[in-house]
């Protein structure tokens, strides 16, 4: 019996894929999509940690989701999945108010995350928009938290087209500005110098066959 129990747990384990990711890309993308892998991997059960879990530091994951800058010296493997376009967002009242003299995000309020303070300043340089002066600000815990603001019309806000895309279709927020693409794409990662197990190997495809049919920015 107790040999049996072990076996049935291993199996479960390999059935069983933990992915950590933010908040944001767990609430804004990937939540939608996972019934579509659940409906086509029954035998795969995928279990999502975000910082807001209490139980992520139960089990270590066997992948994490992000953007950004990793290491490169073997520590991890991994494989990017999907172009990031960003740009700021806001109601479309809010947008009508862009002045076309002077800073033209002077009178509207700036969203940002609390951990990133610089996210306007560096977009305002790759964008080569004048910048506003000591402009209003309020700053998020998160960066679906800032979205949802700003289709309250709280202000502007700084977000990856494809967290948006849907509120951009239907007229829920304007992008008077477009997007920038930037050089970081999102990648999923593994420990290196193991073989990923077979369920995360399908996911990792998944993910970037969901990857090339996301919508992209429209080029100015």
């Amino acid at each position: 019996m107790a040999m049996a129990t072990t076996t049935l747990k291993a199996e479960v384990r390999q059935n069983e894929l933990v992915i950590a990711c933010s908040p944001s890309f767990h609430f804004c993308w990937l939540l939608a999509r996972l019934p579509s892998f659940e409906a086509a991997h029954r035998d795969i059960r995928v279990v999502v940690h975000t910082a807001l879990s209490t139980h992520a530091a139960t089990t270590q994951p066997d992948a994490i989701i992000g953007v950004g800058h990793w290491p490169t010296d073997g520590r991890l493997r991994q494989r990017g999945f999907m172009e990031l376009h960003s740009g700021p967002v806001m109601a479309p009242a809010l947008a009508a108010r862009i002045s076309p003299a002077g800073p033209p995000l002077a009178n509207i309020r700036h969203l940002r995350l609390r951990r990133d303070s610089t996210i306007w300043r560096d977009w305002y340089e790759d964008a080569g928009v004048p910048p506003a002066d000591a402009p209003d600000e309020a700053a998020f815990d998160h960066l679906f938290l800032t979205i949802e603001a700003a289709r309250a019309g709280l202000g502007a806000a700084i977000a990856p087209y494809a967290y948006v895309a849907d509120d951009i279709a239907t007229g829920l927020l304007a992008a008077p500005f477009g997007f920038l693409e930037r050089k970081v794409p999102y990648h999923i990662a593994w420990a290196g110098g193991i073989e990923p197990k077979a369920a995360l190997r399908v996911f990792t495809e998944w993910l970037v066959e969901e990857g090339r049919r996301t919508p992209q920015p429209k080029k100015s």
